[in-house]
């Protein structure tokens, strides 16, 4: 399209130079010299910014070089310098983007963004608000208060028009904010959730339950119903990973609402077993965690050899509080090989309250 509007005449290849390199996390600096690409981006207006961000975000997966530090830094301040004539949809194009590339975005840019959404949040359609909430937390940031609002207003409005992975982003996104949301859009989002509960991925059920027990809210029985039967029933894909299994129980341990069911302890126990090389020191704490603190204290042999093993072997890269709730757990469920637990315990550590991810 830039092509076709004479504002792009060549270098478009730049944009696909940097796939298969490494993120540049540390602050970009310009060159002496730009390129002609670079010198073509003062005529880019704000869609133009949005478009090429987005679309570079897309091209990599494992980051930029520094090679294209002068890019970015020339698209970094277009962008901003452009903010206020971004649409909705453009302005959650660039976010998501900067929330993809991973490198650091100087702090107008973010800003310059901030205001941008606050002032058309009104206009979001379902998508930019799940995504924008999305980029804002993986990114770290501290969402303004006025904005969080807004966006969580706008999410309840158009809330019928949430996909299921949207709804999933949202409560992991808001889990991740950790405060400023209310009963009322808690309860909104909760009976989108409850609508589209059979259309979740494990991820997506793990997502939901995992920032509703953040945020220390209430669950409705009907959807922590509808959640774990959902569970129950995709447990065998392959989208159910370690990480899944351990925030579901995590997240139902977290939230002590009881009603647990035998099926859905039994069902992610089997899947834990065939996915127990791959769970990482986290999932494996988690797990048993979540398990003892829901009152299983007699989980399923296999389970639990699986997961000591599993600790064995990943020892050298738990952290201390991990140690700490792995052999508390351990204690109370009763291991077999009390040697094992002498492995994994620290040198020094006092009792801390087990805590999730």
């Amino acid at each position: 399209e830039l092509r076709k509007s004479g504002k792009l005449k060549s270098g478009f290849g730049t944009l696909r130079s940097a796939r298969g390199t490494t993120f540049n996390k540390a602050p970009i600096a310009p060159t002496a010299k730009p390129s002609p690409f670079i010198q073509l981006l003062r005529v880019f207006d704000a869609r133009d910014s949005a478009m090429v961000l987005h679309a570079l975000a897309r091209l990599q997966h494992d980051g930029i070089g520094r090679e294209d530090d002068d890019l970015l830094l020339s698209l970094f301040r277009r962008a901003e310098a452009t903010a206020d004539d971004l649409t909705p949809q453009g302005v959650s194009s660039v976010l998501w983007a900067l929330a993809r590339l991973k490198v650091q975005v100087p702090e107008d840019l973010f800003l310059a963004l901030e205001d941008r959404a606050v002032e058309t949040a009104p206009e979001f359609p379902a998508q930019a608000v799940a995504n924008v909430l999305w980029a804002l937390a993986t990114l770290g940031r501290e969402v303004d208060e006025e904005l969080l609002e807004t966006l969580c207003a706008r999410a309840v409005e158009v809330s019928d028009d949430l996909k299921p992975q949207e709804v999933a982003s949202l409560f992991w996104a808001l889990g991740k904010t950790g405060r400023g949301v209310t009963p009322g859009v808690l309860q909104g989002l909760l009976g989108r959730a409850l609508a589209v509960s059979r259309d979740f991925s494990p991820q997506g059920v793990a997502n939901v339950l995992w920032g509703v027990a953040k945020l220390g809210a209430k669950v409705d029985g009907d959807v922590l119903r509808a959640l774990q039967t959902q569970a129950i029933q995709t447990a065998g894909q392959d989208g159910c990973t370690p990480q899944s299994i351990a925030n579901m129980l995590w997240a139902l341990a977290k939230m002590g609402e009881g009603g647990v069911e035998t099926e859905l302890v039994r069902v992610l126990g089997d899947r834990a077993v065939a996915t127990a090389d791959q769970f990482k020191p986290q999932d494996v704490a988690n797990l048993l965690w979540a398990l003892v603190t829901l009152g299983i204290t007699h989980p399923d042999r296999r389970l639990l050899q699986a997961m000591q093993r599993r600790a064995l072997l990943t020892a050298g890269d738990f952290k201390p509080q991990e140690v700490v709730n792995l052999v508390s757990s351990l204690e109370q469920i009763g291991i077999e090989d009390g040697e094992n637990a002498e492995n994994l315990a620290p040198d020094t550590a006092g009792p801390e309250e087990a805590q999730g991810l």
